[in-house]
Order: structure tokens, then sequence, then C-alpha cells
């Protein structure tokens, strides 16, 4: 049987903190800038769909590790990189109705930091949202998929990730 699905996803940038880091001469900066990825999935069909699974990865270009304050190189000529980082969550679901729906939301964290000395900015690292990757699934098998691009030229390059999964995941009711 083929199932049909419709998809809404929504970006949106919660309230930054600004935290003030120890540099080499003068303060550093590094920003975390919470994100809350609004999803929505909606069975199209006209039958009810039993034991599905949905799964999500949310792809960002971490130019900013904070693993053991590594950014902090930045502020001694170490070399901007980037990897990809891939922010992953599933629910299960009994029954979805026909024309049924199931919201959720996930907030996470990019971070930007800022290399000060003397007055004049020496070094700057942001964190970017790639964009997101929505699957359904039913016993294993991709039932449909949505991507949603923030940055439409890394998300075509950006492959399924098959990430571990990380609490996080709000169920709306």
């Amino acid at each position: 049987m083929r199932y049909k699905f419709d998809f809404y996803t929504d970006l949106e940038r919660e309230h930054t903190r600004q935290v003030k880091e120890p540099g080499s001469m003068t303060e550093d900066k590094l920003k975390v800038m919470p994100y809350t990825y609004e999803m929505i999935v909606y069975n199209k069909e006209t039958t009810s769909v039993q034991d599905i699974e949905v799964r999500y990865e949310i792809y960002v270009a971490d130019f900013v590790d904070t693993t053991n304050k590594a950014y902090t190189r930045l502020a001694v000529g170490g070399e901007k990189t980037e990897k990809l980082q891939s922010v992953a969550g599933s629910f299960k679901i009994d029954e979805m109705k026909p024309g049924g729906r199931q919201e959720f939301k996930r907030t996470f964290n990019t971070e930007s930091y800022i290399d000060r000395d003397g007055g004049r900015t020496d070094a700057v690292a942001s964190d970017k949202i790639i964009g997101l990757c929505i699957r359904v699934l039913k016993n294993g098998k991709v039932l449909d998929e949505h991507r949603e691009d923030e940055d439409s030229a890394r998300m075509k390059r950006t492959r399924w990730q098959n990430a571990a999964t990380t609490p996080g995941t709000v169920l709306e009711e």
C-alpha cells in the first residue's frame, strides 16, 4: 500500500545569550543562539495509518566547536573549519487517523565566536543552519521524506546521516 503524507516546517530564532570568554588581550565573545524547528506531519490518506515512526535530522555547519572550548584556537591563528552536526530525533505513532496530524518541535543551539584583540576583531566564526530532513517509516521502510533547506547549495550535498537520536523532541497535543 502506498501512503501519502504532507509536511509543514517553520524555523524560529529564540533569545540569544552572550557569554564573555577570556581572550588573549581583551574580552572575546561566544554567542549562543537557540533556534526552534516546528514541524507537522499530516496523513493525507483516506484511511488510518498504524505503527509508524517519524525520524528527523537537523543539519548544522558547525564552525564553532565548543568541545573543550576548541573555538578559542581562532584567537591564536587557528584555522576555521566546518564539520557537519546532525541534531536527530524520533518518535512512534500508534495510529494516525485520515487527515490527522502530529505537531512536534525541537530546540537546538548554534554558536558564534568573536575574537577581539585591542578593540579590533581578528576572527569570527558562526554556525550555519543547513536544513532538515523528516522521514516517515513503517517497519524500517521509508514511506515518505521531506527536505527543507535554509542553505540550498549545502543541503543538496547533505545526505541522511542516520545520526543517533538525542532527547529534546517535544510532541504537541
